[in-house]
């Protein structure tokens, strides 16, 4: 259909740009959930993997609940090794950083979500835990956030 092209540039009627949004947010649902299975098979996971969609809002209702513990795995689709610094909110710091391959405890770096971000979203978490990930080329990494681990320190 020829308006959708409109739909893409901004000229469209506003029925047709909103029934662009809404396949396009049906494709990402359903590509989000194909994702998420192949990488919870990779990493042998038994739990099913959720996003955070709305992470750069510092929103995010999987890790709103106060969990102790939180698989965070973090997909690399380049064909270089690369390092991606990625955000996940969070309900307060008492969060350690477990690297789930090799064991070790990594550095998570928490940072207040900014009071501007609170006012105009109440539903944003007051922190996010930075987290400097090391990916493997066409490949992932999976850590564990965990309250247990930041208590034995």
């Amino acid at each position: 259909n020829a308006e959708y092209g409109d739909a893409v540039s901004g000229t469209s009627k506003q029925h047709v740009a909103d029934d662009y949004a809404q396949r396009l947010a049906a494709g990402q649902t359903e590509c989000e959930g194909v994702i998420n299975q192949g990488l919870q098979k990779l990493a042998g996971l038994t739990h099913q993997l959720q996003s955070c969609r709305l992470a750069n809002e510092s929103v995010c209702e999987v890790t709103r609940n106060e969990n102790s513990s939180y698989t965070v795995v973090v997909y690399n689709a380049r064909n270089l090794p690369r390092i991606e610094y990625v955000r996940v909110p969070l309900p307060h710091p008492h969060y350690s950083l477990l690297n789930v391959a090799t064991g070790r405890r990594e550095h998570i770096e928490f940072v207040r979500t900014s009071k501007r971000t609170m006012d105009i979203n109440p539903s944003a978490l007051p922190l996010v835990g930075v987290i400097k990930a090391h990916l493997p080329a066409l490949g992932y990494t999976t850590y564990m956030l965990d309250m247990n681990l930041g208590r034995s320190r």
